[in-house]
């Protein structure tokens, strides 16, 4: 029997409003309520984890809401958890999740291994459960292509140990590779990206093709269930020039077509156009 995959969703807050986007992105409501919903959630996802067969399921995808948000023991309790069951795990982040990890890995990358402390070997090990991140670039293709202008070496996130500098997506995949994760750069498509899809992928093209670091990035168009704004769904007509404008595209990746060939038939198939 081929083993499956499950996601989980860890939490419903992000720091980001995306269009596409399903989750509540709402930081400022601290009600009570609302931070119970929260933790029951929580507590939810842990119990899916530790009740799983996992003759069943392969890998799980650990999801949001952006679970770079958890306190970091909740995520490594998530990890833990995984590790313990044997599970790879998956996780879909706009960066924030690099904060509660990175710190470990670069101490793991500098230190003398005989320096290093038992808990930080502990931790090593539930990091490197991670299989893959998917990691979001910008909450839209508009500020995504002014990040990859104003930066001209790629995006940048907040440094977690030292206040006031950066970490470029070249940095964070580098370092990741210490620990053998495999960091996924991706962008879901809404219709409001359209106008700027060439330009973005022209920018992301002039980082890849000199380069032996960066991955090649995942384009997926938005689908029907995966958006609460209806303008943002893409028709039968807007996914065959999304199409045109990726094929053969270096910096794309191939899965980024079959994504869309899979959107395009659904839409053949439901009364949407």
């Amino acid at each position: 029997m081929q083993k499956k995959n499950l996601c989980v969703t860890v939490n419903t807050l992000c720091n980001w409003d995306c269009k596409y986007c399903i989750s509540e992105t709402n930081l400022s409501s601290t009600s009570q309520k609302k931070e119970r919903s929260e933790e029951r959630l929580f507590l939810n996802a842990l119990e899916t984890l530790r009740t799983l067969n996992p003759d069943h399921y392969k890998s799980i995808t650990i999801s949001g809401g952006e679970p770079g948000l958890l306190p970091e023991n909740k995520i490594f309790d998530l990890l833990q958890v995984g590790y313990s069951r044997g599970f790879n795990i998956d996780i879909n982040s706009n960066g924030k999740i690099f904060k509660s990890i990175i710190p470990y890995i670069m101490d793991y990358a500098q230190l003398p291994h005989d320096m290093i402390s038992d808990e930080l070997w502990y931790k090593l090990e539930l990091i490197k459960m991670i299989d893959t991140i998917d990691l979001h670039l910008a909450p839209n293709m508009e500020e995504g292509l002014k990040m990859l202008g104003d930066t001209g070496t790629g995006f940048i996130y907040p440094n977690p140990t030292l206040p006031k500098s950066f970490f470029s997506l070249y940095s964070i995949i580098a370092i990741a590779r210490n620990v053998d994760i495999k960091v996924r750069p991706l962008m879901v498509v809404g219709k409001s990206d359209l106008p700027y899809l060439e330009d973005f992928i022209n920018a992301y093209n002039k980082q890849y093709i000199p380069s032996s670091t960066l991955p090649k990035l995942e384009l997926r168009v938005c689908m029907d269930n995966e958006s609460k704004n209806n303008s943002e769904k893409l028709s039968k007509e807007d996914i065959m020039g999304f199409m045109k404008t990726i094929y053969k595209n270096p910096g794309v990746s191939e899965e980024s077509m079959s994504i869309a060939e899979a959107a395009l038939e659904s839409r053949k198939l439901n009364r949407y156009s």
